[in-house]
């Protein structure tokens, strides 16, 4: 008797133990939260050379909501400086998602609220908000106070100094990173623990029995979809616009390609039924237009730039990846085609848009592998190719998946596509740039049943093989030109940031409609530098397998 009591005293201080677990696990997750690895801002001291970077930390302050604007909805955060006996009202434009983490319209106290995001210059808009909130609450205050005790303490000159403490920057706020995977393992603990007390308690075989099968009911799901959650974690907005993810799943590289999938539609009910669970997404892209070229680098590497051009505003993501039976690589991928990012129906924070980025390493649009192996699509204006030579069908998109994760050089690029028969989409055909550590780099095209292959350093949207039935003679590009005037010019051998010049010379448009980034990938490092809509001092550089600071 005695014994069985300490063995149902053991199970249930066993069962308070993993409560407690659970319940660290959660918290340290949250506290992790706010150490996302970007430096915190000074509130009273920001400058115009901070703008375009990101930051984190924790304020205290006090936040109101002052209106709606295109990103979300526009705070102004009251915050104070004991050391310096100093205010300061700063803006933070807030997406709906986590609007919630700021308003908290009841309190009168200073708040503890966990932030990060990308510091920006106020606009006419958003200044008017502030100062008219600002100047509000100052005519409030007066008012309130008006023939009472506490009068004679309003500065007479209260409403210009709040004024004049309005800052010029604001905050544009993102969701916090990094909790989901604590929050799943601290539930599943705290369900475990519930199991236990509950057998500790109740004394039956019953609990004991149910807590098995849900023990192991867990321990198979979890494993099943420990590394997606893993690769959704990894997930962080590196600038405005800017992503990027660490796929540490095994996106199933192999069987994808030899998947026989000709069509889009086929292409993302593959995808939904081996990787979504039997949710099939869909494809939101229109045409777009691209340069790609490849020279020496200062240093003896082999540099490859690429512009993505395109008639709508992306948001982008940098991917790496290091399968197992393949090679390492980095790769971007436009995060409209997935409906992801401003203007979409999912902002990039969200839970939904990072269960979407799951499909990112299928949809590459440019990268390069540890092997030196660079590869891009271009769009052309012919129709849409359907090659039909017997053998297994690969959709164009699909090849620069196969192309990052098994093939050491160029040659080994184009024998693989030779074993498929080549499809397109959205409308159109489209020939693959590829180049690699030896300086070489060519052109791939598909003309009917046949491939062909064009010698060239340079390459846009024009067909490039005379032998292909659009060539056009008499084609002139001017973002073509632009780069062979600019590799001309630097004898074909340049610095990294000599070749983000040639990107800029080719580029064209606004951040609406035009080059939506530039990258330039360096073959031998195994590094990418990237830059967003046309801003070419802003540089953001990507080195063994992860981003680091803004590049200089």
């Amino acid at each position: 008797m005695e014994k069985g009591k300490t063995g149902k005293r053991i199970a249930l201080c066993t069962g308070i133990l993993m409560l407690l677990a659970a319940a660290a696990v959660i918290v340290l997750g949250h506290m992790k939260q706010t150490n996302s690895g970007d430096p915190a801002l000074d509130f009273f001291h920001m400058t115009e050379d901070q703008v375009g970077k990101m930051y984190a930390g924790v304020m205290e302050c006090q936040p109101a909501p002052v209106g709606d604007t295109d990103y979300g909805c526009l705070f102004a955060v009251y915050l104070d400086s004991e050391d310096e006996e100093r205010y300061t009202f700063v803006g933070f434009d807030v997406p709906a998602d986590i609007k919630t983490d700021y308003d908290a319209p009841n309190s009168e106290d200073m708040l503890r609220i966990p932030y990060r995001g990308t510091l920006k210059k106020c606009d006419a808009d958003r200044t008017e908000k502030l100062r008219n909130y600002v100047s509000d609450y100052c005519d409030q205050l007066i008012e309130m106070f008006k023939g009472s005790e506490y009068e004679s303490e309003l500065e007479p000159d209260m409403k210009e100094k709040a004024l004049a403490s309005v800052s010029p920057y604001y905050v544009e706020a993102v969701e916090m990173p990094g909790t989901l995977l604590y929050d799943v393992i601290g539930i599943a603990l705290a369900v475990l623990a519930v199991l236990v007390i509950l057998t500790a308690l109740l004394g039956k075989k019953i609990p004991l029995i149910f807590l098995g099968v849900i023990l192991l009911a867990v321990i198979v799901v979890f494993a099943l979809i420990f590394n997606k959650l893993r690769t959704m974690a990894s997930v962080r907005q590196v600038a405005d616009g800017l992503y990027y993810m660490d796929c540490v799943y095994d996106y199933d590289g192999d069987k994808f390609i030899n998947a026989n999938i000709s069509t889009v539609d086929d292409f993302f009910r593959w995808i939904g039924d081996t990787q979504l669970y039997g949710v099939h997404p869909d494809l939101q892209a229109g045409n777009f237009g691209c340069s790609s070229f490849t020279a020496a680098c200062d240093n003896g590497d082999r540099l490859f730039g690429r512009n993505f051009d395109y008639h709508h505003r992306t948001d982008t993501l940098v991917l790496h990846t290091a399968p197992k039976n393949g090679y390492a690589s980095y790769s971007v991928a436009d995060l409209r085609f997935l409906d992801v990012g401003k203007g979409c129906a999912f902002s990039g924070d969200s839970l939904a848009a990072k269960a979407l980025m799951l499909i990112a390493p299928y949809i590459p649009m440019d990268g390069i592998n540890e092997k030196g192996v660079g590869v891009s699509i271009l769009e052309l204006t012919d129709n849409e190719l359907h090659q039909d030579n017997g053998r297994s069908d690969l959709l164009v998109v699909a090849a620069i998946r196969g192309i990052l994760d098994n093939c050491a050089s160029i040659d080994e690029a184009v024998d693989l596509l030779a074993r498929y028969d080549i499809h397109t989409f959205l409308g159109h055909s489209y020939h693959l740039f590829l180049t690699d550590r030896s300086g070489r780099s060519v052109i791939v095209e598909w003309s009917g049943n046949e491939t062909l292959i064009t010698e060239d350093n340079a390459v846009t949207n024009e067909v490039l093989s005379p032998e292909h039935a659009e060539y056009n003679p008499d084609w002139k590009c001017r973002r073509y030109d632009a780069i062979k005037r600019e590799l001309e010019a630097h004898q074909n051998v340049c610095s990294r940031a000599d070749a983000m010049q040639v990107l800029s010379a080719a580029s064209y448009g606004g951040a609406w409609s035009g080059t939506q980034w530039s990258c330039i990938y360096d073959l031998d490092l195994f590094t990418l530098d990237i830059c967003l809509d046309r801003n070419y001092k802003h540089v953001y550089r990507f080195v063994d397998g992860k981003p680091v600071s803004e590049a200089e």
